[in-house]
């Protein structure tokens, strides 16, 4: 979608699966706010012992979350969890966006989110997620 397509559109979706591109393209698109949706998944956050990795997800997170609610989000369990301070985060996860357009408090409320659905993998188990991603934080 071209830039003047996307200024004209208002109910645009993003989905993003890109195999670990995603934090360079998400770091360089300076129009996420004009879509509606935004489904993407993250890949390798195993990297973010690497203070470089950890700046990178911490701002694409902070530029998503200026203008987006995270209404769901999901491990992928064909990889694996990962645990850092107590925290089980998934090393792949599929998370939707939505528009703080088009939410109000109950929809981003904490704890309101979409539980975990259904497995990427049948023959694995699903893989845990901390509270944390349930609960507000600063």
């Amino acid at each position: 979608m071209s830039q003047g397509e996307l200024s004209k559109s208002t109910q645009a979706i993003l989905k993003l699966d890109i195999e670990g591109s995603e934090w360079k393209a998400l770091l360089a698109c300076n129009n996420l706010s004009k879509f509606a949706v935004m489904v993407i998944e993250f890949h390798w956050l195993e990297e973010t012992t690497s203070a470089s990795v950890l700046a990178t997800v911490s701002e694409v997170f902070k530029n998503i979350l200026l203008d987006f609610d995270l209404v769901h989000v999901h491990g992928n369990n064909f990889a694996r969890n990962i645990e850092i301070h107590d925290t089980f985060l998934p090393s792949v996860f599929e998370a939707t966006f939505l528009n703080k357009k088009f939410t109000s408090e109950t929809v981003s409320a904490p704890g309101n989110q979409i539980k975990p659905d259904s497995p990427n993998n049948p023959n694995l188990p699903e893989l845990k997620l901390s509270d944390f991603w349930f609960s507000e934080h600063e």
